[in-house]
């Protein structure tokens, strides 16, 4: 079997186009250009290609005359970006376990990224890198993560850790006077690395953002969401990454499916009963699936979630409700509504 594609976390491409308001149309442009427009915004495990990731960030940069683009986005995305990881970070005992967990997990959010961290007489280095043949495409996800990265570590101390020193591997641009604003410490450039330098002393700082107590809750959906990539091996797993928001609205014929895999339809079929499953199977559990993670958004209109989830009419959606949960989707979203009630939660006695 050929070695997977790299891949990246659909949810970092969403949070960075979402950071853009102002610039939609170039932003949709650039999406279609790497064929980033299929990806699904409710599937939390759904990735997208490393190397059209990578391509689109350096392309808005130049179409947006934004050479600084990566620095300035580190600021307008959240922690949400990269997920449970993100927030498994700011909930670890002190910041040598969130940098420690970071590097355990970082394959959930992208693959072949390099994290190491080091630890000197006086120093905390902390490097990344992604693995990639092409350095000038990733100039703008080194300076974004770094940069992520150091924001990270201001609200997991509460901005109360110095920044020694930053090193990028990339030649430095004509103006580094934003670098210098940004990190508030020395910048170097073609270093054979992207570190950030910390005083040893940091390491043993608390969190001042989250309970340490959420750590293992997270850690456990960090690891289900590895485990998830590592049974993307199946074939019936590549079917599903497949069935985007784009595949879906078109209806998700078997025969719109195997043209996206590169196959044809009785290859298919014959592929996923090897599995012991089916197609018509696969993309019923996917529905069920997506249709419950949008029914939790009280705003979303059900008409929009039959038309995303490819039924030419709403009263689609309801027989596929009443055959999934035995209710119509006007039901169940009432019935989760009185769930989630804060009026129907169980309080301790005062």
């Amino acid at each position: 079997m050929p070695a997977r594609e790299p891949t990246i976390a659909a949810s970092v491409v969403q949070s960075l186009c979402d950071a853009l308001p102002d610039h939609q149309p170039v932003v949709q442009q650039g999406l279609r250009k790497f064929s980033l427009t299929r990806f699904s915004a409710y599937d939390s495990y759904h990735r997208v290609p490393l190397k059209s990731y990578l391509r689109l960030f350096e392309w808005l940069a130049d179409e947006l005359d934004s050479p600084n683009l990566g620095l300035e986005l580190s600021d307008r995305t959240g922690v949400e970006t990269i997920g449970a990881v993100g927030y498994l970070f700011l909930s670890s005992t002190n910041l040598e376990q969130a940098f420690n967990s970071m590097i355990r997990n970082i394959q959930a959010v992208q693959d072949v990224s390099h994290m190491a961290l080091t630890l000197g007489t006086r120093y905390a280095l902390v490097s990344y890198r992604v693995a990639h043949n092409n350095l000038s495409e990733c100039r703008q996800d080194n300076e974004y993560s770094l940069a992520f990265m150091w924001r990270l570590i201001q609200l997991y101390t509460g901005s109360s850790c110095p920044l020694v020193q930053v090193d990028f591997e990339h030649a430095p641009p004509r103006d580094i006077a934003f670098h210098k604003r940004l990190f508030k410490a020395p910048v170097l450039f073609n270093q054979p690395n992207n570190n950030i330098y910390l005083p040893l002393s940091a390491m043993k700082l608390t969190s001042a953002a989250l309970d340490s107590n959420l750590f293992p809750i997270l850690e456990a959906q960090v690891n289900e969401s590895l485990a998830q990539q590592a049974r993307a091996q199946q074939f019936s797993d590549q079917v599903i990454e497949v069935l985007s928001d784009e595949v879906l609205r078109e209806g998700a014929r078997a025969k719109v499916v195997a043209a996206r895999l590169g196959i044809s339809t009785a290859t298919l079929h014959r592929r996923v009963r090897r599995e012991g499953k089916s197609f018509k199977g696969l993309l019923d559990d996917h529905c069920k699936q997506l249709a419950q993670r949008m029914m939790s958004q009280p705003t979303l209109p059900i008409a929009s979630i039959a038309r995303r989830l490819g039924y030419a009419e709403t009263a689609c959606l309801t027989r596929a409700f009443r055959r999934w949960f035995g209710v119509t989707p006007r039901q169940y979203r009432q019935q989760q509504g009185r769930l989630t009630d804060p009026a129907n939660v169980s309080r301790p006695p005062l």
